[in-house]
């Protein structure tokens, strides 16, 4: 999912996570001769970028010049502005439908089809579907994105986001691995669990989110908060506008695994499940393993991190 600020709004946020159906029936139309697999290298490990909070990575399509794409583990496939298709010369080759995190009814768009992704000079290999881009109009897109690229597009691959070390790394999929692993969800979302207290939180990691932490608006009445609820915020989605509500909390708690320390200000949303954005992954590790449908998270382990926006001075704790 993506986001950004809009007055009188905080923040503007496009659910990319549903390609539910599609039905191509055309090769694509851009005219760049692709990149042939046997000169590409078997790894890449390229520059992750922070970009507007968002991460993104260099990337070329069909063999063209480099474009800065958003990675977003969000998603469920790939997003293009229209401006972009019409630059490469895409054609339309069928439609799909576009899903809301909210779980309102699905939104019909264009597709197009690429013949090649390669990052760092590796050639992405095909899959089913995996350089599949739905079409969005420019202005329904963050400012300055035009690309945004999900774990779909990397099939059978060990993808690295190595948030400290601002590295993004692709390599064949490892077979043995003592890290503890999350099963990815029916959808190929990254899926885990939030514990706080005695709540078990459903939680999806979305380097698409250029925030924090945004929590279930159900749990602002469960814990004990350290600050009266305020509202006054809202986020936009694909196909409605959700209210925000802010409260303090100083609670310890486990995230996918990781000890934390949840201190200061947070947002609760009416979602189904907790969001972990990009900017609480400043300093972890996150590998995906396409081939298995599996995903890890590793965090600091000693000082235990803390996550939370400061508290605005008006606001006095209980």
């Amino acid at each position: 999912m993506n986001e950004r600020p809009s007055p009188p709004a905080p923040g503007w946020r496009l659910a990319l996570c549903c390609l539910l159906a599609s039905c191509a029936s055309a090769s694509p139309g851009s005219g760049v001769t692709a990149e042939h697999p046997a000169a590409s290298p078997a790894e890449a490990d390229v520059p992750l970028q922070l970009r507007d909070g968002r991460t993104a990575i260099e990337v070329r399509l069909d063999g063209g010049p480099p474009i800065l794409a958003n990675y977003d583990t969000g998603s469920q496939g790939m997003v293009m502005s229209e401006a972009l298709a019409a630059r490469l010369g895409l054609q339309v080759v069928g439609e799909a439908l576009l899903g809301s995190p909210a779980g309102g009814p699905p939104i019909p768009a264009k597709l197009v089809e690429l013949t090649s992704l390669s990052v760092g000079g590796m050639v992405v290999p095909r899959a089913p579907r995996s350089l599949e881009a739905v079409l969005i109009a420019d202005t329904r897109l963050p400012a300055g994105v035009e690309l945004i690229l999900g774990n779909r597009q990397f099939p059978r691959s060990l993808i690295e986001l190595d948030f400290a070390g601002q590295r993004f790394r692709l390599a064949a999929a490892e077979r043995v691995d003592s890290s503890t692993w999350n099963q990815t969800d029916e959808r190929g979302l990254l899926a885990g669990t939030l514990q706080i207290g005695a709540e078990r939180v459903p939680l999806h990691i979305d380097s698409g989110n250029p925030g924090l932490l945004d929590l279930p608006l159900a749990l602002a009445s469960r814990l004990p908060l350290r600050s009266p609820p305020r509202g006054g915020e809202s986020i936009s989605l694909v196909d409605r506008t959700l209210p925000v509500v802010r409260a303090e909390l100083d609670l310890a708690a486990t995230l996918a695994g990781n000890e934390v320390q949840l201190s200061g200000s947070f947002r609760f949303v009416e979602l189904p499940s907790a969001n972990l954005g990009a900017r609480a992954m400043r300093q972890a590790r996150l590998r995906i393993d396409t081939a298995r449908q599996r995903w890890t998270l590793q965090l600091p382990s000693s000082p235990r991190p803390q996550l939370g926006e400061p508290a605005p001075a008006s606001v006095s704790s209980r």
